[in-house]
């Protein structure tokens, strides 16, 4: 009696059926759907500033003040994430 094994189901497609001249939707689609995300982070918060601060015991304004700070604490921060790995890696010391 012989056994005889299934065919191997390949990890990556074929690249024998793929239309290189139509562009791929995925980068795209990411690049919106990348974007629709960060935006919820201004759009989000914004309304449920009374209940957070009737929470926390504050005013809304102080909300607003909170979230100010962490965004411009967020961009200063990614000012320096984004050269500081390129530099170290190039010996560059700060």
């Amino acid at each position: 009696m012989t056994t005889t094994t299934p065919p191997a189901i390949p990890i990556f497609p074929s690249s024998e059926n793929v239309d290189t001249d139509r562009p791929s939707i995925r980068v795209p689609l990411s690049l919106s759907m990348a974007t629709l995300l960060s935006s919820l982070v201004f759009v989000a918060p914004p309304p449920l500033f009374p209940a957070m601060a009737r929470e926390l015991g504050v005013s809304v304004p102080v909300m607003g003040r909170v979230m100010t700070t962490m965004l411009l604490r967020g961009s200063v921060l990614s000012l320096l994430a984004g050269p500081w790995p390129t530099a170290t890696a190039c010996g560059a010391s700060w």
